[in-house]
């Protein structure tokens, strides 16, 4: 892999993963990791050269869901579209063959680059807001008699499951799937569990996704103050979908976060590598012996008339 091309390139890139944004690993060093060729190791990177220029890009794989990181450069809407549409193809074909069949990325909502996905066969399954708060120093908040912030527990991942399945609308679930390991706050209310923010840290700050039953609705600043009190006096990032828009007015007239991006949550499904048959022979039907009645309703379905008469 030509590291010093990939560092040109990626300077004038665009990150289409918040995660991967917030994180800021260097693509060089994710590069190499993911040339190993396993799972959950850096980032695969493919590279494009042309005869006019050149173009590269990355994601991150997990389980089935493979997240595109990285597009370079950033598509101007004047160069011709078809060496980032070839780009993107034979990512879809790779992560296929790594085991994922759902590839995502977060575009723009405007812009050459959310063209560039909908020609290459992407949908878009919601919007969503980036929030970000500058905490720079420790807050302080009064112990609510009925509701309690604490880390996750083991115990409670079941429960966390079944929120997510039945506060996610079904078709965000089918772009934005449950976190494989649930980490980070869980929010108590009267004792019984109704809901959690995830946490994840990076060099740029901390993500924060949360996970809220409408139960909670009315108390989400006490909810995010008493989480921020458990957090390091870090730049917090709070992701918020469009059907979590409640939560808007409490982060920013409330908390005081300021939106920084807006994003279309974009997915195409795609097929994976199966290097063993999944099929079965079947035993010929006409060697079965039908029952009667079994007959009867073969007959009736194809020939109405016939079974009319034999009844």
């Amino acid at each position: 892999m030509d590291l010093a091309l990939l560092r040109r390139v990626a300077a004038r890139g665009i990150s289409l993963d918040t995660a991967a944004m917030i994180q800021d690993p260097n693509p060089i060093e994710t590069a190499i990791l993911g040339s190993v060729g396993l799972r959950g190791r850096g980032r695969p990177t493919y590279i494009l050269r042309t005869g006019h220029a050149d173009y590269a890009t990355q994601m991150q794989v997990e389980n089935h869901h493979a997240r595109i990181t990285l597009l370079a450069p950033t598509p101007d809407g004047e160069s011709p579209i078809w060496p980032w549409l070839s780009l993107v193809d034979n990512l879809l074909v790779q992560a296929g063959k790594r085991g994922a069949h759902l590839v995502t990325a977060e575009v723009p909502i405007e812009g050459s680059v959310y063209e560039l996905f909908r020609r290459a066969g992407f949908t878009i399954y919601s919007r969503q807001a980036l929030f970000c708060l500058e905490k720079t120093q420790a807050v302080t908040t009064a112990e609510s008699a009925v509701l309690r912030v604490r880390p996750i527990e083991d115990i409670d991942c079941t429960h966390l499951n079944a929120l997510y399945a039945n506060t996610v609308p079904r078709l965000v679930q089918q772009a934005d799937p449950a976190p494989s390991t649930w980490s980070g706050l869980a929010l108590i209310l009267e004792g019984r569990l109704r809901g959690c923010l995830t946490v994840s840290e990076g060099r740029n700050g901390i993500l924060v996704k949360p996970y809220i039953h409408p139960e909670l609705e009315d108390r989400i600043p006490e909810v995010f103050a008493l989480a921020l009190a458990q957090l390091p006096n870090r730049k917090i990032f709070v992701r918020v979908l469009a059907y979590q828009a409640w939560l808007r007015s409490s982060l920013e007239h409330d908390l005081g976060f300021e939106e920084v991006a807006h994003h279309a949550l974009m997915a195409r499904h795609t097929v994976i590598l199966r290097e063993t048959s999944v099929f079965s022979p079947l035993i010929a039907l006409e060697n079965l012996p039908f029952a009667p009645s079994i007959e009867i309703a073969l007959e009736s379905s194809i020939q109405p008339e016939r079974a009319i008469k034999k009844n």
